[in-house]
């Protein structure tokens, strides 16, 4: 391998010692010999067998971490971006670019492949680089990553431990958890207080002193989302208000009594898949229910920020604020200050949603063991002014949530963030470039 002759000094090598050279998850042993370019020159010479064969694109802007033995190059980041190679299509390709819209910050050979593609014995991937030149993928087999970002976080214990051979704990929001496995997790924590009180609905008494304590439920679940197969449960008079529904169309029952009432759920929904939760009362802007969606990603040091604040508002006359059944969004500050009437006050109440989401996070990835880096949290503010933490979104945290809120800068920074984190946990460190 032949390495610019100052390496040689900084380095302490001597001519033809062996070291070994890292790129990805690859590594051999190379000799090392003087190039034969001035003393400042910047290229390095690798054989073929250092790279596995593989014809990187062109334009990559690789550096290089010498120690006293050895050489890292790379940055080398991945996006485990599917479970399948036939989701590997054009079309999604095209949708996956915006992750590596930030590529001058991170650089380095980012590499997109599916569960699937995976060569654990020979550390390589059947999927797509990222061509900085051309803008686009370019298929091919890559060495696999040094760190790695799961796009969408279902695999099974079998694949996780898997990739935990493969990459130790450099990769991450790897493990999807329900929303009853977040409630256990963070009850008895430091932000255990802003949550709602939950049970499963498959404990009949648990469920029905949930109902008789506060009257009004949610009905969820515990893998759901957007909104999904939500039903309200709601005391009326002698009776009980049973409804289910999405957006502006919602139905309702009237039961005589809670038996009744779960007697009837019990035949439509698998019950010990569903949540009984304490319904709050969501604060209403223009007489629309909101709640507030908080992206909460790790940043190249590794430190939870909150990227975004968006404020989410349902439809006229719906019980869920889901953009995707109808609603509408707009950053935060603008939503919470129509609501209270005053921008300082506004201010307050978007630092105390991110003290709140940040905690969160923080908590969640110390309780579950598991290694996270981009969350997206649902915190409401009721009627009264009282916060409540209603969800962690993990599975997918949908960036496009600021494209609906007119925020496309935004979108950009959510999207590049888990890659300038997977920069940092392959060992190259924050980019020079801010």
């Amino acid at each position: 391998m032949r390495v610019p002759a100052s390496w040689l000094r900084e380095s302490g090598w001597a001519e033809h010692r062996t070291i070994f050279v890292k790129f990805g998850a690859w590594e051999t042993a190379c000799r090392v010999r003087a190039g034969g370019g001035a003393d400042d020159a910047d290229e390095l010479w690798l054989p073929k067998a250092v790279l596995g064969g593989v014809r990187l694109p062109e334009g990559l802007r690789l550096e290089a971490r010498r120690g006293a033995d050895r050489l890292d190059i790379g940055p080398v980041v991945g996006l485990l971006a599917s479970f399948r190679d036939r989701d590997m299509t054009d079309a999604a390709l095209e949708r996956w670019l915006p992750y590596v819209g930030e590529y001058a910050k991170i650089g380095g050979l980012i590499v997109a492949f599916s569960l699937e593609g995976m060569i654990d014995d020979e550390r390589k991937a059947i999927g797509c680089a990222y061509d900085p030149v051309s803008g686009g993928w370019v298929r091919g087999v890559y060495p696999l990553p040094a760190a790695l970002y799961l796009r969408r976080a279902k695999i099974g214990m079998y694949a996780h431990r898997r990739l935990y051979k493969l990459f130790g704990r450099r990769f991450f929001n790897a493990y999807a958890f329900s929303k009853w496995e977040m409630y256990c997790w963070l009850r008895d924590s430091s932000v255990g207080r802003f949550l709602p009180e939950t049970a499963p609905l498959g404990d009949e008494r648990q469920a029905e002193a949930l109902f008789e304590k506060y009257g009004k439920l949610f009905l969820k679940h515990t893998t759901g989302f957007r909104g999904v197969g939500i039903y309200t449960a709601e005391r009326r008079g002698d009776g009980v208000a049973l409804s289910t529904g999405s957006g502006e169309e919602w139905t309702t029952r009237t039961l005589p009594d809670w038996g009744e009432t779960y007697r009837t759920l019990l035949a439509e929904v698998d019950a010990n898949a569903y949540l009984a939760q304490q319904a709050v009362p969501l604060a209403k802007l223009n007489d629309r229910v909101m709640d507030f969606r908080v992206v909460a990603q790790k940043d190249e040091a590794g430190e939870w920020r909150a990227q975004a604040l968006i404020a989410r508002s349902g439809p006229a006359g719906s019980r869920v604020s889901n953009v995707s059944r109808g609603g509408a969004a707009q950053p935060a500050l603008t939503a919470l200050e129509t609501y209270i009437g005053d921008r300082h006050a506004a201010r307050r109440a978007c630092e105390d949603f991110a003290e709140l989401a940040l905690a969160a996070a923080a908590e969640t990835e110390r309780r579950s063991g598991f290694h996270y880096g981009n969350f997206g949290m649902d915190i409401a503010l009721d009627r009264f002014g009282s916060l409540w933490l209603l969800e962690i979104n993990n599975v997918y945290p949908d960036p496009t949530i600021a494209l609906d809120a007119n925020e496309p800068e935004l979108f950009a920074k959510i999207m590049a963030a888990p890659l300038r984190y997977a920069r940092t946990l392959s060992g190259f460190g924050p980019s020079s470039i801010p």
